[in-house]
């Protein structure tokens, strides 16, 4: 299971300070993408829950140039665990700081507050740790491009 990968195209882009990024474009420009005969890039952005564009750090600065389209492989394994960690952990924050605020004996509201603070700060940990940890596979690739980009007005 976790030797197989999702693949996505991206796009190599560099931001001021010179660090390169894997950027994925807005799902709702891609016509194949919405037909459901793309290449796969909207199990990404059901995944991540974003419609704009978002990035990941490019493992290898030096190997590819900024304005490259590439195709991007995230193993099976790593996006269970990342699955895992974004949408279950938080949940079991959430629970478990309910039953903590009950215990304590604090209002309904009081535990409900507990719960949804530790939630997002385990979510917003989540996310941070998870994206940094994917370790894509990158490869250049001539149709790596989508090739059915509309503009946005489209």
């Amino acid at each position: 299971m976790g030797s197989e990968r999702l693949w996505q195209t991206a796009l190599v882009v560099e931001d001021a300070g010179g660090r390169r990024w894997l950027e994925f474009p807005d799902l709702a420009r891609c016509r194949r993408c919405r037909q459901g005969r793309g290449c796969g890039a909207a199990q990404w952005s059901r995944l991540f829950g974003s419609r704009r564009a978002m990035r990941l750090p490019l493992p290898d600065a030096s190997a590819v140039e900024p304005g490259t389209a590439v195709r991007v492989g995230l193993s099976t394994g790593a996006l269970l665990g990342a699955a895992v960690r974004v949408y279950l952990l938080p949940l079991l924050v959430f629970v478990l700081l309910l039953f903590v605020g009950a215990s304590l004996g604090l209002a309904e509201a009081g535990a409900l507050v507990i719960g949804l603070v530790g939630a997002f700060a385990a979510l917003w940990q989540a996310r941070r740790s998870t994206l940094a940890g994917l370790e894509p596979r990158v490869e250049t690739h001539p149709d790596a491009a989508c090739g059915a980009l509309e503009s946005p007005a489209n």
